[in-house]
Parts: structure tokens; C-alpha cells; sequence
């Protein structure tokens, strides 16, 4: 009895493991190409969170976590946002300035 228990959870677990890799053959057939170097993403979320919970043994709740990491990522996000605006302000004063400087040596001019 207890060997033909062991035996069908081993067909299951092999079962499930087959299912698992023909579910996922994409992504295992390009983690086998040359170019493909991976990426190190498991590594910045751990030290993510670690930032948002800060030092020491802390206790939450699984939804005051998650809201904590929410409300940071979307700090975040707008800082990315505001750092993009800011970059797509500077350089639409850099065109405007090539343009009029350009314009203004052909003697030509436009207004933008």
C-alpha cells in the first residue's frame, strides 16, 4: 500500500513537471540562446521591498504590505513620469533654439 502510494505521488509530480516545461516552452527555448543574457529582476524587487520595509523584524498584514508597496511604486512612477516631462521640456527648448538659430542664419524665420 505505502509503495503504490509512493508511486502515484512520484507519476504526479512527474506529471505536473511535464505539464509545467510544455506550458513554459517558450521561455525555455530562449533561455537557451546566445544573446539572451537574462535579466537580474528577482534581485531589484528583494531589495525593493526590503527598502519599503526598512531595518529590523517588522510585521504587517499581507493587505497593509501590499498598499505600502502600491503606494511607493507609485511614488516612484511619478518621479520617473516628472524626470521624462522634464527631459521632453529641455529638449523641445533645444529644437526650438537650433531652429531659430538655423532660421535665423538663412535668414529665414519660424515660429513654432
Amino acid at each position: 500500500m505505502l509503495f503504490t502510494l509512493c508511486y502515484w505521488q512520484q507519476k504526479k509530480f512527474l506529471l505536473e513537471t511535464i505539464e509545467l516545461i510544455k506550458n513554459n516552452k517558450d521561455g525555455i527555448e530562449n533561455q537557451a540562446l546566445k544573446y539572451n543574457i537574462g535579466c537580474h529582476m528577482e534581485g531589484d524587487v528583494s531589495h525593493y521591498i526590503k527598502a519599503v520595509k526598512g531595518r529590523g523584524a517588522k510585521i504587517y498584514c499581507k493587505e497593509t504590505f501590499n498598499n505600502m508597496l502600491i503606494a511607493s511604486m507609485l511614488r516612484l512612477n511619478s518621479k520617473i513620469n516628472e524626470v521624462k516631462i522634464e527631459k521632453n521640456i529641455q529638449n523641445k527648448e533645444k529644437i526650438k533654439f537650433n531652429i531659430f538659430y538655423l532660421n535665423k542664419r538663412q535668414n529665414q524665420f519660424l515660429s513654432l
